[in-house]
This record gives structure tokens, sequence and C-alpha cells, in this order.
């Protein structure tokens, strides 16, 4: 099969990681595979893989996640997908302009189009959540012009349903994987230079919406003994946490970590995780720390239920400061109760794989094609 892809290359996140991860093992499985994305050409040009044809969109970038095509680029785009010949278009969306011509492309080429739809979101009113609803009530037309949706759970199923405009019976549930042979439990060196007993920690973009000054409150509220914080990633709340929190002797940054061998080094150290998050999507970072043995606690927005729900703790997302020091205190005094839930997510993160999540896109394929 032909696959077509229009997604992203930068920056590294859990979209990024997304269609890195599937287009590498549809090409494992034999699948002709391109990736339309906008540019700069040279982006990651160690993170390419040789069997994949790299085809770059001309734009510019005005802030994280925002792709704006320049004048010319929807030409490019029809002249790639006509010169690759893809039985099916697969578009992974976070927030382009270009995405609104593309159900127009693909239907006046007669290719199907598949959607990913990687927007966050959140059932309870915060500024975070009502921009993203109105990023999804925006993308409405998008959505429902595809042969098929793909939502990462139940909860964005729901979500999508209730937005209206698209067919329930063209949404699929495919969950995102996680790689089980670099995240899993172990020996941490990281971990052997930590003094302290109980290591709590977050790795992922450091954002205004991923409510980490509420993580840091609850940690210091914890008052907990023997205890250390670790933050580690880049963002445009890095600058602003340092200053709040950058002298707590408990509290350490750790700034971005561009090894993914490093970031599994550091997983396998932590006894907790926490996510904090106003709204999210599905947590790679969540998931990596589940299937490397921390406890996960995370605030119930985006996907979080499915995943936390009974191997876990999930945290009222209006209440999230006070929820952390609940829950770390309880997780520190019931050790028992940390390794039940540590192995309970770990069995569930077993349960999820990219190779799992490639066959499942796959056999979608098959449907609308």
């Amino acid at each position: 099969m032909r696959v077509l892809w229009y997604g992203k290359w930068f920056p590294v996140d859990g979209n990024y990681a997304f269609v890195r991860q599937i287009t590498r093992r549809q090409a494992d499985l034999g699948h002709s595979v391109a990736l339309a994305y906008h540019g700069p050409e040279d982006l990651n040009p160690s993170a390419r893989d040789p069997r994949i044809a790299y085809l770059t969109l001309p734009s510019f970038h005005p802030g994280p996640g925002l792709a704006v095509a320049r004048p010319g680029t929807s030409r490019a785009l029809v002249r790639h997908i006509g010169e690759f010949a893809p039985d099916v278009v697969h578009a992974s969306l976070r927030v382009g302009s270009l995405d609104m011509a593309l159900p127009s492309i693909c239907e006046r080429l007669d290719i199907p189009l598949v959607i990913n739809f990687h927007v966050s979101f959140a059932r309870t009113i915060n500024t975070a959540s009502a921009a993203s609803a109105a990023i999804y009530a925006l993308s409405r037309r998008i959505l429902s012009a595809a042969a098929a949706v793909v939502a990462s759970g139940p909860q964005q199923r729901a979500w999508l349903e209730r937005l209206g405009g698209v067919d329930g019976a063209r949404i699929h549930e495919v969950p995102h994987g996680v790689n089980h042979v670099r995240f899993c439990p172990g020996a941490s060196e990281w971990r052997q230079r930590i003094r302290e007993s109980y290591v709590v920690g977050y790795l992922g973009r450091l954002a205004p919406e991923k409510n980490l000054d509420a993580l840091c409150r609850g940690f210091l509220r914890a008052e907990l003994e023997n205890a250390r914080l670790v933050i580690a990633g880049q963002g445009p709340s890095a600058t602003s946490l340092q200053r709040k929190f950058g002298g707590e002797p408990s509290i350490t940054m750790l700034g971005h970590i561009s090894s993914r061998t490093e970031v599994a080094d550091i997983m396998r150290g932590l006894d907790v995780f926490v996510l904090p998050s106003l709204i999210e999507g599905l947590s790679l970072s969540l998931l990596e720390a589940m299937a490397s043995g921390a406890v996960p606690v995370a605030t119930d927005v985006g996907e979080q239920h499915s995943l936390v729900d009974g191997c876990g703790v999930l945290l009222h997302p209006t209440r999230v400061a006070e929820g952390v020091r609940r829950a770390l205190i309880e997780l520190a005094v019931h050790p028992e109760r940390c390794r039940t839930l540590a192995a309970a997510a770990r069995a569930r993160a077993r349960r999820r794989g990219w190779d799992r999540t490639a066959s499942e896109i796959t056999e979608l394929y098959r449907r609308v094609v």
C-alpha cells in the first residue's frame, strides 16, 4: 500500500513521535511511505528514515504547533500527492493554515483521507480548554470530510461525537503506543546519583497549560522528608519556573534532555510521575513513565482517565495543587500501595505498543480504500 502522510516534523513532541513511529513501522511492513511536512527542509536530518520520502512544504511558524503555508504551498502539496500517487492520505493534524484545503484536495484527486487530530481537550472550563474547544469547532468541516477519524481513546471519541458533524461510525479508537524496549523497569544510573529516597518527576513541555506551578506548590506543601521533585523539558514557562522554584533545595530543574536514552534512564528512576495539565490529549510521556515503573498521578483531562483510572491517582483539574499534595503524601506513607499501583500501570502500558498501533491503522486503511 502507498501511504502519504501530512504531518509535522518538529517540535519534538507527542505528535512528532506518533508520526515518526508509525511511518517507520509501516515501512517495516513493506508499505511505500511519504511524509509531506511544513519545512524548513533540513529539519531533523539525523531522524530521517531512508525508506521514507520526505516532502517539504514551504511555511513559517509564528508559534508553537502553528504552521502557516507560504504562497504556492497548496500547489506543492497537490503536486506531491499526484507524483507519489498514494492509496490513502493520512493527516496527523495539530494547527496549520493548509489543513482546511486538505479535504478538497483529496476529494479532487479521489483519494480517501484519514485524520488524527492531536489537539488537547478537557471537560472543565478554563482558558486553555475554551481555546481548545474553539479549535475543535473550527476543525469540524475538516473532520466531517474524512473517510475515517482516529481517536486516541474513549474520551476523545466522546468529545468528537459531542462536537457534531462527525459520523460516529467513522470514528475509530486507536491508542498511541510506547517503545517497550527502551521504556521498561530496571536499574537507573541517574537515580544512583540522587540522595533522596522518594523521587517525583515530570518530563515534557514547560508551558502554561501544563500547570507546573501547581505541581511545584503541591510538592512543597506536602513537606515530605527525603523527597525530591525533578522537572525536565523546555518551553515558554521555563524562565518563570526557574525564577519561582529554582532556589528550592528539594526541586531540581534539569532543562531539556535531548537523548532518549537519558530520558528512559530518568523515567526508570522515578517513583511517581505527575502530569498536572489543564488540557491534554494522550500523553506519550505519561505512557512512557507507566511502562518504566512509575506510579502515574494526573489530572482527569483529555485521555488521562482511560490511562490512569485503577492504576494511579486522578486529580480534579480545578484543585491540582491540593490534589498533588494529598496524592504524594498518600503514596509516601503507603509504599505497598505505591508498588501495587506501579505494577498495575506497567501492565496497562504493556498492552500498548507501536507495532499494534501501526497494525490497527493499516487495517483501517484497508477498510476505507
